[in-house]
């Protein structure tokens, strides 16, 4: 092989051995080889029937000392030196766009793995705001509830305490509504005792207590018929009024207590149907997880069978290279 602008002048042999007088000139730029160099195929002779010597990196070659010797053979070299260099350059063609294939597809899978990483954090961060507001208006509800539950616990005795005191009072005028009475008594019968014993005592003594005492009867009959009259009054209302306050009141708390119940109902309904959208969403997530496990343990599994494989053919083709141009260089080294 002569690098590319070297000239020489080469003697061709004839079939009868004998040399022409004719040099030939031979320009590697005449023939081509690959890709960047030149290649000329030279007839080789035996190393004892001419002298080489090489200066400033041309060769010449002077008179053969002896007939020429043309190598037998030299075309299957030729095709076999091509088949070999094609082979090395599909070779590295394959290997190259492999190469490139594998990095294109694993930057991909890891753009949409990140990308799935985020979206997912994004919406656990947005399920667990979520949560927490709802946390924070349900002890809202549940303070507001505490609250009205006092205010109407302290109004229901605030009316508890004024009614004792107004029916106190009432008591207490009705007792000295009565202590004036008898008071009064007291000095009328007193006053007739004096009138009685200042007139005719005996006749109007009896008249005077024949008198007083129907006046007397007659009083504490109506006193005792105002008086049943008034207390039995006071029960009724009293009566009506506690049959009232309780049915009221039970009927406020059967409202509250049904209220609460329908609202711990729909919050205990909202909170399954959240877990159960959460075990969903996470048993989902789970399988595709694995399914993206699988497909990277897959990938990878035939990624490192197809680079042993292709190690294993390289080194195969490798030692055949070796081995043919061990066996070539010991050909030409025989010939």
């Amino acid at each position: 092989m002569i690098p590319v602008g070297v000239t020489g002048d080469f003697f061709r042999g004839t079939p009868d051995r004998t040399v022409s007088t004719q040099p030939l000139k031979m320009s590697s730029r005449d023939l081509s080889w690959g890709k960047g160099g030149r290649c000329v195929w030279l007839t080789t002779y035996h190393p004892c029937s001419t002298e080489t010597s090489r200066k400033s990196g041309a060769l010449s070659y002077p008179e053969p000392l002896g007939p020429p010797r043309p190598v037998a053979g030299h075309k299957k070299n030729t095709i076999l030196h091509y088949t070999i260099l094609y082979y090395a350059i599909l070779c590295c063609t394959i290997r190259h766009y492999t190469i490139l294939y594998y990095t294109t597809l694993l930057y991909t899978i890891l753009h949409y793995t990140t990308l799935y990483y985020t979206t997912l954090l994004y919406t656990i961060l947005h399920y667990y705001t979520l949560y927490y507001t709802i946390m924070q208006y349900t002890t809202l509800l549940y303070t507001i509830l505490h609250y009205y539950t006092i205010y109407y616990t302290i109004i229901h005795y605030t009316t508890l305490y004024y009614a004792i005191i107004q029916y106190t009072t009432l008591l207490y005028n009705i007792l000295q509504y009565y202590t004036l009475y008898y008071t009064i008594i007291q000095y009328t019968t007193l006053l007739y005792n004096i009138l009685h014993y200042y007139t005719l005592y005996y006749t109007t003594l009896y008249y005077t207590i024949l008198h007083y005492y129907t006046i007397y009867y007659t009083i504490l009959h109506y006193t005792t018929l105002h008086f049943n009259t008034l207390y039995y009054t006071i029960i009724h209302y009293t009566t009506l009024h506690y049959t009232t306050l309780y049915y009221t009141t039970l009927h406020y708390t059967i409202i509250h207590y049904t209220t609460l119940y329908y609202t711990i109902l729909n919050y205990y309904t909202l909170y399954y149907t959240i877990l159960h959208y959460t075990i969903i969403h996470y048993t989902t997530l789970y399988y595709t997880i694995l399914h993206y496990y699988t497909l990277y343990y897959t990938i990878l599994h035939y990624t490192t069978l197809y680079y042993t494989t292709l190690h294993y053919t390289i080194l195969h083709y490798t030692t055949l290279y070796n081995t043919i141009l061990h066996y070539t260089t010991l050909h030409y080294n025989t010939l």
